[in-house]
């Protein structure tokens, strides 16, 4: 079960997040943790809608700066939209550690999803470049552990305007004046607050999924009702942070600042995910850089996330292209794809990437 916490940071900014307790976990199972950096504004409530029971650890998601009971951040001293973003990225990165440490969490796996790619990456270059320790007692007093950082997956990655075939109308918002891309953005989210809770139905979530889709995932009438439930629960608690969100999406400079610099400072390997391929690639040796296994699920028919640009984003970055799964037999959409790849209470997808990771229960029959 996951439940809704609140703590300040050693910085003084209020966080919330969500994170799930069972009574059933090992010691060494509640010590590790999925860090999830999802699409919808980084709302950690969404965690309280799937079905997560049948993970082998617990499974974190940190409210972004502005959403849900975690501060906003103070902009007034910013100079542009791309400083605001890089902030964003840098300030929510470092309130997850401070999460991490909190609950004594010391292995973690991350999940960055569409928007929540940038964010996963910066994480995963904090982890791997930079120290992050936490106390922990045992019987011998207190002892300092490392945070091990053992995996990443992205899901349908948005990739910055700095890709050529990028999401069209992100690339249209880089050549509109900054003073009317912060009123349209604040105009959109706006109207989307008011009006997604009369427009969003059962029916039009449905419609949003493909025939084959409902059919492999077992989507049921309830699964429409409760992922409507969701997004307009999401939609109140994030009607502060949309336009923000809307803007990094519009924003290039963390394509240089964030992904570049992690693929400099990071060796992402080949990790585990493909077909026939269970083991992590062995990467080259380089006594100055930690080595990470990165897998990226994608789709061809993905309209937010083109194809081409996750092509773009791993060539560049994170080693080459082999490390793009395509998920062709079950999912066909960008919204099942950042639905985990089923309907809240059966995320087909996350099972997928936590089986990989070797977190996920084995079935009893």
């Amino acid at each position: 079960m996951a439940i809704q916490k609140v703590f300040e940071s050693p910085e003084g900014r209020t966080i919330g997040y969500a994170i799930t307790e069972e009574a059933a976990f090992l010691e060494e199972e509640r010590n590790r943790a999925i860090v999830l950096f999802c699409s919808l504004s980084g709302n950690s409530a969404a965690v309280e809608y799937y079905n997560l029971q049948k993970l082998k650890c617990r499974f974190v998601c940190v409210d972004r700066p502005g959403c849900g009971a975690t501060s906003q951040l103070d902009t007034s001293s910013k100079q542009s939209s791309s400083s605001i973003s890089l902030d964003r990225i840098h300030t929510h990165v470092n309130d997850v550690l401070n999460v991490l440490k909190q609950e004594q969490i010391s292995q973690v796996w991350i999940l960055g999803v569409c928007i929540g790619h940038p964010f996963a990456i910066e994480l995963t270059r904090r982890l791997c470049c930079d120290s992050h320790n936490i106390s922990q007692d045992d019987d011998q007093g207190l002892k300092m552990i490392k945070i091990e950082l053992e995996g990443v997956s992205l899901v349908a990655p948005f990739v910055s305007t700095a890709c050529p075939t990028s999401l069209g109308f992100a690339r249209f918002g880089t050549y509109v004046p900054s003073a009317v891309l912060y009123a349209g953005t604040e105009t959109m989210s706006y109207f989307k607050y008011k009006l997604l809770p009369y427009l969003l139905s059962p029916r039009a979530v449905e419609n949003l999924i493909t025939e084959d889709e409902k059919t492999k995932g077992g989507w049921k009438q309830e699964d429409y009702e409760q992922t409507a439930q969701l997004i307009v629960a999401l939609n109140e608690r994030n009607k502060y942070v949309f336009g923000e969100e809307a803007r990094l999406g519009v924003d290039s400079s963390w394509q240089t600042e964030i992904c570049e610099k992690a693929a400099k400072e990071v060796i992402f390997c080949r990790g585990g995910g493909f077909s026939g391929d269970i083991k992590d690639e062995q990467p080259l040796v380089d006594s100055n850089k930690e080595s990470v296994p990165i897998c990226i699920h994608a789709i061809r028919e993905d309209r937010t996330t083109p194809f081409s640009s996750v092509e773009w984003i791993a060539e560049r970055c994170y080693g080459g292209r082999d490390r793009i799964v395509e998920e062709t037999e079950d999912i066909h959409s960008h919204e099942v794809m950042t639905f985990l790849g089923g309907p809240l209470r059966n995320p087909l997808l996350l099972y997928k990437i936590a089986k990989y990771w070797g977190l996920l229960k084995e079935e009893t029959t």
